[in-house]
């Protein structure tokens, strides 16, 4: 006579669901963020490092314009007179999660910029860390590319897809800090925009 396993088949599913359930929960739950910046920061506050030169302040801001938007109406200006070789201005915005538990964190954004050619383009930061990073050398995980704009000549600002990973530990505090910038790496003034930011949190 055949046995009936179907009990044991149901059992065994529900058992699977469940570790499953409790493999999710202990690695955080899924997260994704869209910000347009239309005359709000959503959460995201301004930071810089490295901007005086001989005790004095370089010029800097990030403002909304209403140039540069692929999304709504504003954007994020950001602006940098590079007078040093330090010089770094950033966004950055905690996201509560599971405390001491390991996550990917893919940025993606557009990034509007005129820098042409092969040379004197600015750097990229982007990343994320347990904590608000305040000085270069804690910067360092999240300097990316180039601000090139790929063009071979002056054909003005071109508007840029960028996706950045970065895998980093939740705090104690059960947060993470996520970056977005640029870096002057060379000297004068630059203008870049900022636009359509997302965030992808999930398990590593």
């Amino acid at each position: 006579m055949a046995r009936d396993t179907t009990g044991l088949a149901l059992t065994a599913l529900i058992v699977l669901v469940i570790v499953l359930l409790v493999a999710a929960l202990a690695l955080g739950p899924l997260s994704v963020q869209r910000f347009s910046f239309e005359g709000s920061m959503g959460g995201w506050t301004l930071a810089a490092t490295g901007i005086l030169l001989n005790g004095t302040g370089i010029d800097w801001f990030i403002r909304f314009p209403t140039y540069g938007a692929s999304h709504g109406n504003t954007s994020l200006m950001f602006y940098l007179d590079k007078m040093n070789d330090a010089g770094k201005i950033w966004i950055e915005r905690p996201f509560a999660l599971r405390p001491d538990a390991a996550y990917r964190v893919t940025i993606e954004a557009i990034f509007v910029s005129a820098d042409f050619g092969q040379f004197n383009h600015w750097r990229l930061i982007a990343g994320a860390f347990p904590k608000p990073p305040t000085t270069a050398a804690e910067l360092t995980p999240a300097f990316r590319d180039s601000t090139g704009n790929g063009a071979s000549d002056d054909v003005g600002y071109v508007w840029l897809a960028k996706r950045y990973t970065s895998e980093v530990r939740s705090s104690a505090a059960s947060s993470l800090v996520v970056v977005f910038g640029i870096w002057g790496t060379c000297e004068g003034p630059r203008t870049y925009y900022v636009d359509d930011v997302r965030v992808t949190i999930g398990p590593a």
